[in-house]
C-alpha cells in the first residue's frame, strides 16, 4: 500500500552478469513509476524512464541488463505524490538472475 502523497522504493541487489526483471500491477487508479540502477561505486543511471502507470492494463514489466555486466543495486520507485487523498495498492515482484548465455557471449 502506498499512501497518498508518498513514495515507496523496492531495492534489488544485482550481481555481476545478472539481469534484473520486474513486474507489477496496480489495483485502482494510477501511480508514477521509475527504475534506477546504481552500479557499485558509481552514480545512478535510469533503467526505466518515469511513466504514469494505470490500473487495469494487465501487468507492467521491465528488465535491466547493466552495461558491461557490472553488479549494483536496482531501485524500483513507486510515486503516489500526485494523489492528495487516495492510497494505491501495488502488487510487485522483482528478482535478479543470470543473463541468458547468448547475452553473456556478446
Amino acid at each position: 500500500m502506498i499512501s497518498a502523497r508518498s513514495t515507496e522504493s523496492v531495492h534489488v541487489d544485482v550481481a555481476p552478469g545478472e539481469v534484473a526483471r520486474w513486474e507489477f500491477a496496480i489495483e485502482a487508479y494510477d501511480i508514477a513509476f521509475t527504475a534506477l540502477f546504481t552500479p557499485a561505486g558509481q552514480e545512478p543511471v535510469v533503467a526505466a524512464e518515469e511513466a504514469r502507470c494505470e490500473a487495469g492494463l494487465a501487468r507492467w514489466r521491465g528488465e535491466h541488463s547493466p552495461a558491461g555486466g557490472v553488479g549494483g543495486r536496482l531501485e524500483l520507485r513507486f510515486d503516489n505524490g500526485h494523489s492528495m487523498m487516495r492510497s494505491k495498492t501495488v502488487r510487485w515482484r522483482a528478482a535478479a538472475a543470470a543473463a541468458p548465455a547468448a547475452a553473456r557471449a556478446s
